[in-house]
């Protein structure tokens, strides 16, 4: 079952969860960062300053049952972002992965 409000949730479990949730998650909680990154990211490293403020979520670390598809993008970010930080600090360019627990939605 996939849930929306800013993003994009998934809960199922792996053994009832299709290929097209999987993508579907992933291009928007994924591919949606990579793509905003790549449209700043050289202009940050021309003017030599810039920061990336990434929400992701504690399942980013840690997976837990019926979240398969959502813990995967969350990880794909944290490995992005985390390579990303690595090539630009000499750049004078931030990276800060904000991994905020459950939120209850109202």
């Amino acid at each position: 079952m996939l849930e929306r409000a800013e993003g994009i949730s998934q809960r199922a479990l792996i053994a009832e969860t299709g290929i097209a949730v999987h993508r579907e998650v992933m291009e928007l909680n994924y591919f949606s960062y990579i793509i905003l990154t790549k449209a700043l990211l050289l202009h940050f490293i021309e003017r030599g300053s810039g920061y990336f403020v990434v929400t992701s979520s504690v399942m980013g670390k840690i997976g837990t049952p019926m979240r398969a598809a959502y813990a995967a993008a969350k990880h794909a970010l944290h490995g992005y972002f985390d390579c990303l930080r690595a090539e630009v600090d000499k750049h004078g360019i931030k990276v800060t992965i904000l991994t905020p627990g459950y939120i209850f939605p109202l």
